[in-house]
């Protein structure tokens, strides 16, 4: 279990004053309008019930990349009303192939997900009964929402009748809108601060418990950059900073910019691109970097934040020398010029 940041900081070596040397889509997935013709009413056989009195017959199923988001109407209560999105011409393609939304009219379809599609427009006849429709036929609670059951249910439907009777109802145009619409309500959410300075913290906390494997040396390219601590590693102060960045990168899955500006951690950056950053006063957070050295275009060491607090309360650790890293205070070294803040997030 990871350790919890605190302010009463127990960790063996703490120096306050220390001298130191200065689902892949293939082509034929494409969306390629098909051929359609909106069918005609179907009359049905002597002593056949209608199509729409049975549940549509299933095939395939469809196979989009996933479930994009569930979509409630205006009218609902309880939930936020869904905005405008691919997916929902998509679904009016499927249930009008499927006989409850015509006419068959694409370009005149809009992509909100209205009263009239989700409850039907009150017609009474099946052709204008929308989503609340294709769920009754399918033994589905007619809420008119589109949730995992109703999009799977309409993975497997087929054509009920007319000329394309018994294909897929959802195409291939519909996959790749519902593709689309996955793409852009599916992706990852933005990474909480909080957790990318958790990620670091731990970080500087188990370099500091790694000192003996860990070794100080200035070379260049970085060659430790995504090494746990414990695996040991070679580096230099600014390398440090670099990859407690990095770290948290890996670790989470998020993006979080090298605090170099510009370098896209392409293993280079030192104290003098780690100070091109927006200087802070206090309370100082995590992941901010103090410079030292003979002035603002003369640097010549950095340590990364690893408790925040005022000046006095912080802790920061120092890899500086063969005998780091450890922890600091932020006033450890009569050369401190300022702090700087890299962004956290891109």
């Amino acid at each position: 279990m990871r350790p919890r940041r605190r302010k009463d900081f127990d960790l063996p070596i703490f120096r306050k004053f220390q001298e130191l040397p200065k689902e892949e889509v293939t082509d034929k997935d494409a969306a390629v309008p098909e051929p359609y013709q909106a069918p005609p009413v179907a009359e049905p056989q002597a002593g056949e019930p209608d199509w729409w009195e049975e549940a549509y017959k299933g095939g395939g199923p469809a196979k989009p990349k996933g479930f994009p988001r569930a979509l409630y109407p205006p009218d609902v209560e309880g939930y936020e009303p869904s905005i405008k999105g691919k997916d929902v011409i998509a679904y009016k393609r499927t249930i009008c192939k499927l006989g409850r939304w015509n006419p068959w009219d694409p370009d005149a379809w809009d992509e909100a997900f209205s009263n009239d599609f989700s409850h039907g427009r009150g017609t009474g006849n099946v052709g204008d009964s929308g989503v609340e429709g294709f769920q009754r036929q399918q033994g589905l609670d007619p809420t008119g929402r589109i949730g995992e059951k109703t999009y799977n249910a309409l993975r497997y439907a087929l054509v009920p009748q007319g000329p394309n009777k018994g294909t897929q109802a959802m195409d291939s145009v519909a996959v790749q809108l519902i593709n689309e619409a996955y793409d852009r309500f599916t992706a990852p959410p933005k990474p909480r601060i909080e957790d990318i300075e958790d990620s670091m913290y731990h970080y500087l906390y188990n370099s500091i418990k790694s000192e003996p494997g860990l070794h100080y040396s200035q070379n260049r390219a970085m060659t430790h950059l995504g090494v746990a601590p414990a695996k040991g590693f070679t580096c230099d102060c600014s390398g440090h900073s670099t990859s407690t960045y990095y770290w948290a990168q890996q670790e989470l899955g998020v993006t979080v910019p090298d605090p170099n500006p510009g370098n896209a951690y392409n293993g280079y950056g030192y104290t003098g691109t780690l100070i091109n950053n927006p200087k802070v006063g206090a309370p100082y957070k995590v992941g901010d970097l103090a410079l030292y050295g003979n002035s603002y275009g003369d640097t010549s060491h950095v340590c990364t934040c690893m408790i925040a607090g005022s000046a006095g309360e912080s802790v920061w650790c120092s890899m500086g020398s063969e005998a780091a890293p450890y922890a600091v205070e932020l006033h450890y070294r009569d050369d401190f010029l300022c702090v700087v803040r890299p962004g956290l997030t891109a």
